[in-house]
């Protein structure tokens, strides 16, 4: 089994299919068609993946001076939730909210941040209490690969 280095590398190089990074991390089931898995060892109660559209503008606004931030189009079909029935349905509408109230916003200034171009392999990896989310342009030239789950506990 690869480690999470290993495996972090494949899914920003885009070594590997999606599948066979979901395989080596041992969450086929609950992963997302969509986006990144999780790390491996990681026990996700919901997760979701996305491909969007990613446009990162190097410039600056000219009237502030301010850096633009890049643009993460979400496309309603290029992305979906898992989460395993055994488990309720809150942990998914927990993810649902982190998401769109914090988890997409974050990403988007990590990714100003760290200067994240589309023609790079970089992942970028957030944690906020329960939640996690992995990104990567996977050197895609206009796609953001997404992950995000919602775990019972972090240990990173």
């Amino acid at each position: 089994m690869a480690s999470v280095a290993d495996h972090s590398a494949a899914a920003a190089q885009g070594t590997g299919s999606l599948l066979e990074l979901r395989k080596e991390a041992g969450t086929v089931g609950l992963c997302p068609e969509w986006g990144l898995p999780p790390r491996p060892g990681v026990r996700a109660l919901a997760a979701w993946g996305a491909r969007a559209i990613y446009k990162n503008s190097a410039g600056r606004d000219q009237r502030t001076g301010r850096r633009i931030p890049p643009e993460i189009d979400l496309l309603w079909d290029r992305q979906e939730f898992k989460y395993d029935l055994l488990n309720d349905l809150k942990a998914c509408r927990k993810l649902q909210k982190w998401i769109n109230t914090k988890g997409i916003r974050k990403l988007r200034r990590e990714c100003m941040a760290r200067c994240i171009t589309g023609d790079c392999a970089e992942v970028v990896e957030i944690v906020d209490g329960d939640f996690m989310l992995i990104a990567s342009p996977r050197a895609s030239y206009g796609y953001l690969y997404i992950g995000a789950w919602v775990v019972p506990h972090v240990n990173v």
